[in-house]
């Protein structure tokens, strides 16, 4: 069973007269990586999928519910999102802002309990920001900041996490461990949502995959029948050449 599904879905990309119906269903377990050139609309999608963006037609559906039904309130205990380019409306620290994970749950006045601090406590930990948990936000590297994000949603736990660009920033080590983070949580049960420039990450930790190409066409289904390289070719309008490494393909783009 699907906890979050498109039905009949058409994302409103700026500039673009028509797109490709959408119908496809997230189950738990499962971590999805939407790829497409810069301009295809993965934001886009990610945003009306967090019920952030009117979709042009269709629905978006959260738990069997059309997510339009539902209060942000529920929404938000049950559907995270990352965001690419991220405003830091307020000054906050880094264990301030993780915070904010909890909230959904807390009802109006009531105080974080000494749960919700373990929980980030936690969280900092994993995305290894625990040393910075009293710095302002505003001073924090772009890595840092993107490891802050990503702690608040696992703070946040939600069944749904949507993430645009789960590695920006990173240097190697922290890419790899935030993408073992990934499909930790997949295995918890939870679903996951990427959007990703990098095809090689796609074919290493997503067990399916979206193509979202710029003229509103998409397809979509298990990794293995899309990364394939006719369609990406296509997709990215560049040749690639695939090798194999540890069992998993490779893509290398090719001059010429």
């Amino acid at each position: 069973m699907s906890v979050l599904a498109a039905r009949d879905l058409v994302i409103d990309v700026p500039g673009r007269q028509s797109g490709q119906v959408l119908n496809l269903a997230v189950e738990p377990g499962q971590v999805w990586g939407v790829l497409g050139p810069n301009g295809a609309g993965k934001t886009t999608l990610l945003h009306t999928l967090a019920g952030l963006h009117p979709p042009r037609a269709g629905s978006v559906i959260l738990d069997e519910t059309p997510l339009a039904r539902l209060r942000r309130r529920r929404i938000a205990q049950r559907l995270g999102v990352v965001f690419q380019e991220r405003v830091d409306g307020f000054p906050a620290t880094v264990e301030e802002t993780a915070m904010l994970g909890r909230h959904p749950y807390l009802s109006y006045w009531q105080r974080e309990s000494a749960e919700d601090m373990r929980r980030v406590q936690a969280a900092l930990e994993r995305l290894d920001v625990a040393h910075l948990r009293q710095r302002p936000v505003g001073t924090l590297s772009g890595g840092e900041r993107q490891r802050v994000a990503i702690a608040t949603l696992l703070t946040q736990d939600p069944a749904v996490w949507l993430v645009d660009e789960p590695t920006n920033h990173l240097d190697l080590h922290h890419q790899s461990a935030v993408m073992a983070l990934m499909r930790e949580q997949a295995a918890a049960g939870r679903a996951l949502m990427l959007c990703l420039h990098d095809l090689n990450l796609a074919a290493r930790w997503c067990s399916h995959v979206l193509l979202l190409y710029p003229s509103g066409e998409a397809c979509w289904g298990a990794a293995q029948n899309m990364l394939v390289p006719d369609a990406l070719e296509r997709l990215y309008r560049q040749r690639l050449r695939v090798v194999e490494v540890d069992g998993a393909p490779v893509f290398v783009p090719v001059n010429g």
